[in-house]
Order: C-alpha cells, then structure tokens, then sequence
C-alpha cells in the first residue's frame, strides 16, 4: 500500500491534507456565520476574528 492513500475526485488525484483542511475551513466558516450574533459585534470588528483564526 502506497501512503499517503490519495482522494480521487472528478479524474483528480487529490492529497488527504488538501481535502480535509479544505473542508475545515468551509465547516469552520459555516458555524461562525450560523453562531455569530449580529448584535454584539460589528461586522468590521468581527472579520478580524477570522482574519486571526486564518493565521494561528
């Protein structure tokens, strides 16, 4: 068996770590904009949250 196992995806070869810190972010995104309260924070404040999840 040849490691790492890669995904294939509509005739692509895809590398596991793209796949899923691909989907990390989309899944991740998703439940900050379904939790946020837009009330609280502003927009503009609330975006650099992001901005430093993205560089952590």
């Amino acid at each position: 068996m040849n490691f790492p196992i890669m995904i294939p995806l509509l005739g692509w070869e895809l590398h596991p770590h793209l796949v899923f810190e691909m989907l990390a972010y989309f899944i991740g995104f998703r439940v900050y904009l379904f939790t946020r309260n837009k009330d609280k924070i502003p927009f503009e404040q609330s975006i650099w949250v992001v901005v430093g999840a993205e560089r952590s």
